[in-house]
């Protein structure tokens, strides 16, 4: 036990040396977990890979660049990846090396397929595919199935998201308190904007339309589509700005805070749900 304080003692001390800790933070991820870490470094990658295609993008659906959708869940999927790459081995003790692994596997598994399905579903929209001459029937079965799967992987992710976060709640051994309790929060907002996804795929179509096609964060404020897409996109980013802040500025973020932005995220998420 003394052992183990002494180690979350020193890892409380990391936030000491700002710019020294973030130097080193690479390879601090690449020790906690090598396969999350090089999916990070992948989907980073592929996320400028994809701004290089929009910005030279030839074809657009309603004045947006058909890659505009997988850049943007290609740079999420990888803050995710890191984050758990990091979260992960926090709970060693709680959880066997083969959960952990088997976690680890799943995790990269659903994201990859997720990639390669809304990149098929873009490459269906572009020039080069419509000039093959396939029939609009067939496409569109294609897209409604490749849709289909996606939403199950959705719903695999959302539930091993949800059992690691259940693993925090147990009594684990990590200090500072402040900062166990800023993943906490941040797993409850990220549980609770993904369940807040899954809510606007059953209702999508009863969600009101904006003018806005980018469905951008916190603009259209008038739109309740926007506002709950607005709402899930900071909740799925939350898991990695609480902890980070904690981590490094535990003077300016304590209690006060993690209860305050998690009181407000339940809050505004169920007014928007009453609008639906």
């Amino acid at each position: 036990m003394q052992a183990k304080k002494n180690e979350n003692q020193r890892h409380e001390n990391q936030g000491q040396g700002f710019f020294s800790d973030i130097k080193q933070f690479p390879q601090k991820l690449w020790e906690r977990n090598a396969v999350l870490y090089y999916l990070g470094n992948a989907l980073t990658l592929v996320t400028i890979a994809f701004v290089i295609g929009i910005a030279v993008c030839q074809y657009s659906i309603y004045d947006i660049c058909h890659w505009l959708k997988p850049g943007k869940f290609a740079f999420s999927f990888a803050l995710y990846a890191y984050t758990m790459a990091w979260f992960l081995p926090y709970l060693k003790n709680e959880l066997s090396a083969n959960t952990i692994k088997l976690l680890t596997w799943s995790i990269t598994g659903i994201i990859v397929l997720m990639m390669l399905f809304m990149f098929i579903q873009s490459g269906m929209s572009s020039s080069s595919y419509l000039s093959l001459g396939i029939s609009a029937a067939h496409s569109d079965q294609i897209f409604v199935r490749l849709s289909q799967l996606s939403d199950v992987l959705i719903l695999a992710n959302t539930g091993i998201t949800f059992f690691v976060a259940a693993q925090f709640f147990r009594d684990i051994q990590l200090f500072p308190k402040t900062y166990l309790w800023a993943i906490r929060s941040s797993f409850i907002i990220f549980n609770l904007s993904c369940v807040l996804g899954l809510i606007m795929l059953l209702y999508y179509s009863q969600v009101a339309l904006t003018s806005d096609p980018l469905n951008l964060p916190f603009t259209q404020v008038k739109s309740l589509r926007n506002n709950l897409l607005s709402m899930h996109f900071f909740g799925l980013h939350v898991m990695q700005i609480i902890p980070f802040s904690v981590y490094y500025f535990p003077t300016f973020f304590g209690k006060k805070f993690l209860l305050s932005i998690t009181s407000a995220y339940c809050l505004g998420t169920l007014l928007l749900l009453l609008q639906l």
